[in-house]
């Protein structure tokens, strides 16, 4: 996981510029390695030490830098797989049994993550 809480302060052509570094790092050192790049999670309205998160310009970064990100994937050895629809409900809101600080899975959510990377994994490992 990567870049959500860069969201605060760098714009999502910064956060993207940042992981297609590591990207590049990873491909250079072990270039046999293929790379799953999940889109940065969503986030939702937060309130830290009684004091509201810009949750709307965090999430305007994430958008901007997970369009960035999408253009990574080489479909060999770079993927790159957005999976946030299944941490969103029908009302395109985070539900709080996903995300009850609507930042962090909990356990229903790390499974709603693992059963969305399966097939694309999978797939990779082929």
């Amino acid at each position: 996981m990567i870049g959500t809480n860069n969201s605060g302060r760098h714009t999502g052509t910064e956060i993207a510029a940042a992981v297609r570094k590591i990207v590049g790092m990873i491909r250079e050192r072990l270039p046999a390695t293929k790379v799953l790049l999940l889109a940065i999670f969503p986030r939702g309205p937060r309130v830290r030490n009684g004091i509201a998160e810009p949750w709307e310009l965090r999430m305007e970064a994430i958008r901007t830098a997970n369009a960035e990100l999408a253009k990574l994937d080489d479909g060999e050895h770079v993927r790159f797989l957005d999976i946030n629809a299944a941490f969103l409900g029908n009302d395109g809101t985070i539900p709080n049994s996903i995300m009850p600080d609507q930042l962090h899975p909990s356990r229903t959510g790390y499974q709603a993550w693992a059963d969305a990377m399966q097939s694309t994994l999978e797939e990779m490992m082929r």
